[in-house]
């Protein structure tokens, strides 16, 4: 990967002031424009290596969506529902009943994926048919929770589980047991969420560290095999910052703002909140 050595090697089609309307966003258009990152993302990453070798047009068709990215950086806005934009449902609330329909789905899939549970779905006709027969790893395999069977069987990778709730308790206990439970599976997960909901703060940092702009200028360099240095991004980036040492602000602010904005965990969980708004009428 070659690296670029001077700020005149960077693409003409680049101008920071065509990013300046992101002063004026708000979470529907970051929504919409983190969201069209991510699909770069996904191209530049999975996208290329599920890709049969030589997959005839990907290496041009990622050079001139990284390219049309720099020449109209601004996403059209437009209204968002529960599925455009992103590759799974997002709902409004994230608690939610168990619809009978889930329930009785989990019963047929319980007698009929054999292949993919194999070892919970064997343990649980031991313990149903001879429980005389089953053993203590029957037993420690049938106490696993829905979530991580699904998980190590490779039935299911998204981030929705279910749990169950014992509503005889006060409000403060149960909160307190679901924050608990929360917090224990994200760090199994490896789920690093927003502790809070995005606020106009949150909007107004995105523009002043100019994360589009970076993402763009990243993946732009990523799809011709490229390296920006930090150095020089820092200076395309504010090049009327004299007094800051840029690359160190690229390194410690920029990159890890931008990358972690442009997750598929941080966009849903902004979908989530702009779906959620839009409904109370905010």
């Amino acid at each position: 990967m070659r690296k670029i050595d001077r700020l005149e090697e960077l693409p003409k089609e680049f101008d920071l002031t065509r990013y300046q309307e992101t002063n004026k966003f708000d979470i529907t258009d970051w929504v919409i424009n983190l969201e069209a990152r991510g699909l770069t993302r996904f191209m530049l990453g999975k996208g290329r290596r599920h890709m049969p070798t030589g997959f005839p047009g990907l290496e041009e068709g990622l050079k001139t969506r990284t390219t049309i990215f720099l020449e109209e950086p601004l996403r059209p806005r437009r209204d968002i529902d529960d599925e455009a934009g992103s590759n799974k449902n997002v709902n409004r609330s994230h608690v939610e009943d168990l619809k009978v329909f889930d329930y009785m789905f989990l019963g047929a899939a319980s007698a009929e994926a054999i292949g993919r549970y194999g070892k919970f779905c064997s343990a649980f006709r031991r313990m149903e048919q001879v429980p005389s027969a089953a053993t203590q790893e029957d037993q420690e395999l049938l106490d696993t929770p829905v979530w991580r069977m699904e998980f190590e069987s490779s039935v299911d990778d998204e981030n929705t589980v279910m749990v169950n709730v014992d509503l005889d308790g006060t409000e403060e206990k149960i909160l307190a047991d679901f924050r608990h439970w929360l917090r224990k599976i994200q760090a199994e997960r490896n789920i690093n969420a927003p502790k809070k909901r995005f606020a106009k703060q949150d909007f107004s940092d995105w523009a002043e560290y100019h994360i589009l702009a970076y993402l763009d200028l990243v993946y732009w360099a990523e799809s011709r095999s490229l390296e920006i240095p930090q150095h020089i991004l820092g200076t395309a980036l504010f090049p009327n910052n004299y007094s800051v040492n840029l690359p160190e602000r690229i390194r410690k602010v920029v990159k890890p703002l931008a990358l972690s904005m442009v997750s598929e965990l941080m966009t849903n969980a902004l979908r989530s909140q702009a779906l959620q708004e839009r409904a109370e009428g905010k």
